[in-house]
């Protein structure tokens, strides 16, 4: 309160001290508010960058070097963004961080140079496996060349990596010298496949026409044929070995078969003969037993299955192929008959049917409309009452009575009027129903 100049008076000397204590009240209200909000702030900022701690420490021993120094990059940034806590913490956080970075660093670095070694190494095997790949290139032997290249990818694929510059041009030259090589054996194995292409297609030739003898009925001109292939054969140059393993065995097996054939299709020929003989005679023992069922549904499908068996039993021979036909056709054609006997039987059991239910329809019709009828002349006869009752004079107003000649009167109207509207339903359903029986009828005669 000092050089506040010359004061009037008490009262303005008192007003000026309260405006002072005012105004320092103030200040300190505004000196705490900062302290709390700055207290805050540290706070927010120790907890963020204990966990951005906690974050780099666990970064520091992951095995996954590269991706770690991205995220504890990231770290950083998220540290300058971070509040900045009290300095005592926000000094003892730092240097905690600080000392995971450093700690990743040198890991980062470890790991570098491991890898720059390795990378050398690569390189170095993979140089040599280059040199001796370009020297196979000009191999005489080509399919022990081949194996050898094949070696030498598989040590290509063990070496390791070596720096991008290096592996990319030393793959190039790996490439080129195993194109060079495949484009080679390619040639070779192109005129290796023409020749085994041009042999197998002539036995396969030979092997066609010897299978074509096996079917001959001249034993003794395909005997001759089949010397004379022989002498083909051996002339015509090798295939690839499994055609020609596969060709030979076709060969071998047509010339065997050519000298038995005949007998061994007469045998099969009289064998399969008397199967199928036993086997259709059968078949017409069980298409007659079909035609005394009484399952004529079940005996149609079994009569399809029969004809089917019947037709795939193959020839019975010349002299009963005809026979065992016309009796099969018999035994067929009467199950057919007793099928349409049955059909027809059953057929107008159902018109009858058909006939009684339309007839029951049409007298329920008729009933129908009678009931409709009936309904309508007493609903007319009600309506009658009805207007008798509301032409009735009324009594006159002096009448000792006059309330109750105007209830009762009032109940006899309501009595009818309810009976008219009970009667109307009743018309309605039977109307509704002579509807439907009108219906059934329809579908009925459709």
């Amino acid at each position: 309160m000092k050089n506040v100049g010359p004061v009037k008076s008490r009262a303005e000397k008192d007003g000026y001290w309260d405006s002072f204590n005012a105004a320092q009240s103030q200040f300190r209200d505004a000196q705490t508010r900062h302290r709390e909000e700055r207290e805050r702030n540290e706070a927010i900022g120790q907890r963020e960058k204990e966990r951005i701690v906690s974050r780099a420490e666990d970064l520091a021993t992951s095995s996954d070097v590269r991706a770690a120094s991205q995220e504890m990059r990231q770290l950083g940034d998220q540290w300058k963004a971070a509040p900045r806590a009290s300095r005592e913490v926000e000094d003892r956080l730092w240097k905690r961080f600080n000392d995971a970075r450093t700690r990743l660093r040198t890991k980062s670095d470890d790991e570098r140079r491991q890898r720059e070694y390795a990378q050398g190494q690569a390189k170095a095997a993979k140089e040599r496996i280059v040199s001796r790949a370009m020297g196979l290139v000009h191999s005489s032997d080509l399919r022990e060349a081949s194996q050898q290249m094949r070696a030498l990818t598989e040590e290509w694929k063990k070496a390791g990596r070596a720096s991008r510059d290096d592996e990319d041009r030393l793959w190039r030259d790996f490439s080129k010298a195993k194109d060079a090589l495949f484009a080679k054996s390619k040639a070779e194995r192109d005129k290796r496949d023409r020749d085994a292409a041009q042999a197998k297609a002539t036995k396969e030739r030979i092997v066609s026409r010897a299978m074509g003898l096996v079917h001959s009925s001249d034993l003794r001109e395909a005997s001759q044929q089949m010397r004379a292939l022989t002498e083909e054969w051996k002339k015509a140059g090798r295939a690839s070995r499994d055609d020609e393993d596969r060709l030979w065995r076709d060969f071998s097996k047509a010339k065997d078969a050519l000298f038995a054939k005949s007998k061994a299709e007469r045998d099969k020929r009289d064998r399969e003969a008397a199967q199928a003989k036993s086997a259709k005679e059968s078949l017409i023992a069980q298409m007659r037993a079909l035609g005394s069922t009484s399952d004529f549904k079940s005996a149609r499908d079994q009569a399809r299955a029969l004809s089917d068996a019947f037709f795939a039993a193959g020839s019975a021979g010349r002299e009963d192929n005809q026979r065992l036909k016309e009796q099969f056709a018999s035994a067929k054609q009467a199950l057919f008959d007793a099928i349409n006997r049955d059909r027809e039987r059953k057929q107008a059991e159902w018109q009858q049917r058909k006939r009684e239910k339309i007839q029951n329809v049409e007298e329920a019709i008729r009933r129908t409309n009678e009931s409709i009828w009936r309904t309508d002349d007493a609903i007319r006869s009600s309506y009658s009452r009805l207007q008798q009752q509301s032409t009735r004079p009324q009594p006159s107003f002096t009448h000792p009575h006059y309330w109750d000649i105007v209830r009762r009167q009032s109940e006899a109207r309501d009595r009818i009027e309810s009976k008219i509207r009970s009667m109307e339903m009743k018309r309605s359903s039977l109307q509704q129903k002579l509807i439907s029986l009108s219906q059934r009828r329809d579908e009925l005669l459709r």
